[in-house]
């Protein structure tokens, strides 16, 4: 599972969706699933505040990812694939962080799915198509556990 700014965002809020994303990441971390975010996103929730302990308090239970060259070389190929612009940086790492990760696990013969957790539906959809074991849902919409 891999969060955007938004994922995060939600998942500190006390109403019903910040519940339904945070059981998800509980049930995703008891059946030892992996649950990341990338360095990059912190930027986009970070700002220095007293609300960023709540957000702390997420990355805490998450593994954030470097932005290595891999990732930044794959973001600027699904831009390209999927004819963005380059203010769709974030999210392209985001889809190349999950899309890596679900190659890294065919390549061991491992069929591994990556689930995008985002409010961004259309671009990131469009960023990880044809990329059939990765799935985008909505913050506010997410499938069942």
């Amino acid at each position: 599972m891999f969060l955007d700014n938004e994922g995060i965002m939600r998942a500190t809020e006390k109403s019903p969706g910040g519940e339904m994303v945070r059981a998800r990441l509980e049930a995703a971390r008891i059946r030892g699933a992996r649950v990341a975010t990338f360095a990059v996103v912190l930027a986009e929730i970070i700002r220095g505040e007293p609300r960023d302990a709540r957000v702390h308090r997420i990355l805490n239970k998450i593994k954030v990812e470097d932005v290595t060259p891999e990732i930044g070389i794959r973001a600027g190929e699904l831009i390209g694939t999927a004819g963005l612009h380059t203010d769709q940086s974030v999210d392209a790492a985001l889809a190349a962080t999950a899309t890596l990760y679900v190659e890294r696990h065919e390549r061991l013969g491992h069929l591994q799915e990556a689930l995008i957790i985002t409010s961004d539906l259309p671009h990131l959809s469009k960023l990880t198509e044809g990329h059939n074991r990765v799935r985008v849902a909505h913050v506010d919409r997410l499938p069942g556990r």
